[in-house]
């Protein structure tokens, strides 16, 4: 696998741009659909929206990301292969 080089610096919102390189339009629109369908999962699996809450503002949020960022990374490199989502 090659070595991943950390981009993350470079990206920020359009609005306001705060000065980095590569302001974008739709930054946050990932999350947003992300922590949406993670939400409504947990729905399907009978979570309250009290009990979503609760765990969307814990720290279990941050552990489920760092062991799964790998996926992330993989969906986001995957997209960018497929030639009808860049052109």
């Amino acid at each position: 696998m090659k070595k991943r080089k950390d981009y993350t610096g470079k990206f920020c919102d359009l609005h306001p741009a705060t000065g980095r390189e590569w302001p974008m339009y739709s930054y946050e629109r990932p999350a947003w659909d992300f922590w949406n369908g993670f939400a409504n999962g947990l729905k399907d699996q009978g979570f309250s929206e009290a009990e979503i809450e609760e765990w969307l503002r814990s720290k279990l949020a941050r552990w489920m990301l760092d062991q799964n960022s790998h996926r992330l990374y993989n969906l986001g490199y995957e997209l960018s292969q497929d030639s009808e989502q860049v052109e």
